[in-house]
């Protein structure tokens, strides 16, 4: 102070643990759903709503499903709306976190699609519950963090470089941990020639680097596969020297304490010392499943769609056909076995004799309903 002016500190200085490895994150709230990528949990998603609205479309179409058994009375009113479109949505949500629901689908397109969409969701579901245990393995990874936690590390080779200020601090310390410190980098000769050559040793694992802020600074840039720990120790203020009666002093001082009062020093901060970090570009999590590695069962699940929207297709053309052949010689879909109670007596000469061939009135089967009294004698008029 007597020898030089001053500025107020304009940067605090200090020293971090440089090594190689898993860097240790704080946990988070949706950590459960990292495991998988943004796009692929959308595209889940959007597959979950696409089955519900096909599976809500083939209930109307098709005529042996539950919506239409309701309409000829086979069923109650609120099993016809078993595949409406929010129990349809149900349904498939259902089956996704694997809980099941009831009824299924009766008709085989529906259950075709039904099918393709349980193999989706196994695949899937294996798939996530697999990463995830392989995720959180990896986020919970230890991490030496302060050099009382380096210490304790009895293999590992440690040391900074000899050009710190630090080194006198540590070879002057009377207090631990420094004095293990010194003595491990003192005995194995662990100093390095510069920083360069420490982060050099420090990527090929089994050196531990001590390293100041452009040291830091260039970890974060240039060596992704680095971590620095979190916690400065050995710390110090940087200032502005001015000889002693400098006009200048004062007029930077005033400028430092504007900027610092502003919050632009600590931005400037950030920005060249990258105190709070900086991503390596392009670097990604190496654990997460993309929608990459999805492709081929997305791929099985639109076959499957596209085969039971086909099946649907094909028994609808042969439902309209059988209707049509059964209205031209019958009045129902099936040809029931003659029975006592499902004959007609009727003759053209006599109204109270039987007749000698009768007609054999169909009994619906499955979905389709008995004809009443009143209908088989309007049909017997008809004929």
């Amino acid at each position: 102070d007597e020898r030089l002016a001053l500025s107020p500190p304009i940067l605090e200085n200090g020293y971090h643990i440089i090594m190689k490895g898993k860097e240790v994150n704080e946990p988070r709230i949706f950590q459960f759903l990292e495991p998988l990528n943004t796009l692929l949990w959308i595209s889940m998603l959007s597959a979950c709503a696409g089955i519900s609205v096909v599976l809500f479309v083939l209930s109307l179409l098709h005529p042996d499903e539950w919506y239409h058994l309701a309409k000829r009375k086979l069923v109650s009113r609120e099993q016809g709306q078993s595949f409406n479109l929010v129990n349809s949505f149900w349904f498939v949500f259902s089956a996704m976190v694997k809980q099941g629901s009831d009824p299924l689908p009766l008709s085989m397109a529906g259950k075709i699609i039904v099918y393709t969409w349980w193999c989706f969701v196994l695949v899937v579901c294996s798939t996530y519950t697999a990463n995830l245990a392989a995720f959180l393995t990896a986020e919970g990874q230890t991490s030496i963090r302060s050099l009382k936690d380096l210490t304790r590390q009895m293999d590992a080779r440690y040391g900074t470089y000899s050009g710190y200020r630090i080194v006198g601090f540590l070879n002057s310390s009377a207090r631990d941990p420094y004095m293990t410190v010194w003595r491990h980098i003192r005995d194995n000769r662990t100093m390095v020639a510069s920083p360069k050559k420490g982060l050099e040793q420090a990527e090929k694992a089994g050196y531990i680097f001590i390293g100041e802020a452009s040291a830091v600074f260039t970890a974060k840039k240039d060596h992704c596969d680095l971590i620095i720990s979190d916690r400065r120790f050995f710390r110090h203020r940087l200032a502005l020297p001015f000889p002693p009666g400098s006009r200048l002093a004062a007029e930077v001082s005033r400028a430092v304490t504007e900027l610092e009062d502003s919050g632009q020093l600590a931005e400037l901060e950030r920005q060249w010392f990258a105190q709070e970090g900086q991503e390596c570009v392009g670097l990604s999590n190496e654990h997460q499943i993309e929608m990459k590695d999805f492709k081929g069962v997305f791929y099985f699940l639109m076959m499957g769609i596209a085969a039971g929207c086909g099946v649907c297709f094909v028994e609808c053309l042969w439902f309209k056909r059988r209707d049509e052949e059964g209205g031209a010689k019958m009045p129902n879909f099936h040809l029931a076995q003659s029975s006592p109670e499902h004959v007609v007596p009727c003759s053209s000469n006599d109204n109270n004799a039987p007749s000698s061939s009768p007609l054999p009135i169909q009994q619906h089967s499955g979905p389709h309903t008995q004809w009443s009294d009143g209908e088989r004698v309007a049909h017997n008029d008809s004929l």
